[in-house]
This record gives C-alpha cells, structure tokens and sequence, in this order.
C-alpha cells in the first residue's frame, strides 16, 4: 500500500540484494529496487451534517470536530474552508475545529452584513476524494435575550410576602409546553420541593411581561420558612422565538418569608397548618 509503506525507510522504495552460488563456493551479487508509485483509488465519504448554530455577541466560536462517515479514506485528510464569509474563520487543517473571534452584533463583518456568517468546509485525502459541507453561524443581539429583570420578592428577601410572587421579563412571554416552575422549601440539609406547576396553569399566569406566582394551598406559601424557586429552560419565549435559559440553581431565586402574615398573627407558625378561617 502507498499510503502505508513496510520499507525500511518507509519511501515505498524496496531494496534488495540475491546472490547466486555455485557448487565450488563462486557467486555474484546483484542489487535492485522495486519502487511501488502510488495509484489513484476513489473512495466516497462524507461530512456529517453540521447544523446552523446561534451564539451570543461577544463571545468566541469554535465548532465540533467534523465526523467522516462512509467508505474509509486514503492516507490524511486535509481540511479547508470555502463559503461567503470564510475570510471570518480560522481552521485547523488537521482536524477541521472552525473558530472565529468573538463579533459585534452592531457591526458585523459578514459578507451581506446580516450578522448571519456562511461557510463551507472540504475534506480531501491522499487521493483528492473530497467532501464538503455548508452552514451558518449566527450572532444574536444580546439585548435580544429572554432575561427576567424583577424578581419580587427580590433574591435574598428575609422578610418577603409568602403571596406576592411574580417576576418581570424584559421581553412579552408566551409559556412553552410541558415546561414546570418549581418551589423548593429550604429544609437545611434536605430541600423539600413544595409545588411543582406547569406553566401553562392558571397558577402561574401571565400579564405581558409579568409572570404571577399563586401557591396552591391557601394562596400563601408557609410564613417564616425560606424557599427558592426554579424555572425549567425554555418555559418561556418571546416573538423572536428567544427561549428563557432557566433557573436552575438554588442561589438566583431565593427568600424567607414573613414570619408574621395570617390574621391570627402568629410568629415563627407555619399557618398553612391553621384552618382557613386562622390564615
């Protein structure tokens, strides 16, 4: 095989010597080589689809290292790139990683100045098989994100209302499907999870940026008891599609309520465990 050569100095070139001997010890050597040339041998593979990607402003991109499929290939590949906007990448000729440094939504540098950067990379071997394959990278406006700018009762609240819960996005919302707002009670060293609601339930409704928060059981959450609230990735998009990135740590989120709120003015009680006609 050309691309995998068992010479000595691995040159594809094999050098030999024989020697004739007579029956009264009188011989002659005769040395030669036997070069193997390459031939061309077609080979089919292909680059796995590479999908558009969304990255935020300001931050570097690098893609995956691209998988061959298909037939194997002959001796190294070799990547490059190609497409409108390839000038905005670097790759790694070796192992086809894209990269490009981090771009200004407000200024972008793409062909067509749509902050939307087209590119294609080939993959060629030894025996100039190729594939290629195309997609885009796209720079999202960072202002654009879906973010929640209120939190009420506000993080880190030690004497918060146990029934004003909501939070105010900086964008319209519309819940999405089969998503959950979870409340979590602060037990020390076991957190207990106390509501779980989906969040196209009437418990959780929404008033154009303003998501409400009413706890199932007598309206209130227990008073005097600390809790944190989690919020399932993509429970919430905007018109432009952007999608909530969620609360999921236990730190975002987090008050104690009031040790006093029910009619009956109790301290340090959990009312919820009171008749309703005590709360």
């Amino acid at each position: 095989n050309f691309e995998d050569p068992a010479d000595e100095n691995k040159d594809n070139i094999y050098e030999l010597i024989i020697t004739a001997t007579d029956s009264d010890g009188n011989k002659d050597d005769e040395d030669w080589k036997v070069t193997v040339l390459d031939a061309v041998e077609t080979k089919t593979f292909t680059i796995r689809e590479i999908p558009d990607v969304d990255i935020n402003e300001n931050f570097l991109y690098t893609s995956e290292r691209p998988i061959i499929d298909g037939q194997t290939y002959i001796g190294i590949l070799t990547y490059t790139l190609g497409g409108t906007d390839a000038g905005n990448f670097d790759i790694n000729s070796t192992t086809g990683v894209v990269t490009m440094v981090a771009q200004n939504y407000e200024d972008p540098a793409d062909e067509n100045n749509d902050s939307v950067y087209e590119l294609t990379i080939t993959v060629t071997d030894s025996d100039d098989n190729n594939d290629t394959e195309a997609w885009k990278v796209t720079i999202k406006d960072v202002s654009d994100m879906l973010i929640i700018d209120t939190y009420s009762p506000v993080d880190g609240d030690t004497n918060a209302s146990a029934s004003n819960i909501s939070a105010v996005f900086n964008r319209n919302i519309t819940a999405g499907t089969g998503k959950k707002i979870e409340i979590w009670q602060d037990k020390n060293t076991t957190d207990v999870q106390q509501v779980l609601y989906d969040v196209t339930s009437e418990n959780v409704p929404i008033n154009g940026t303003t998501l409400s928060v009413t706890p199932i059981q007598h309206g209130h959450l227990a008073y005097g008891k600390p809790y944190y609230i989690k919020i399932e990735a993509d429970a919430y998009t905007n018109s432009n599609t952007d999608n909530y990135l969620g609360i999921t740590d236990d730190t975002t989120w987090n008050f104690t309520t009031s040790t006093t709120g029910g009619p009956c003015g109790c301290m340090e009680v959990d009312n919820c465990d009171l008749p309703p006609n005590l709360q």
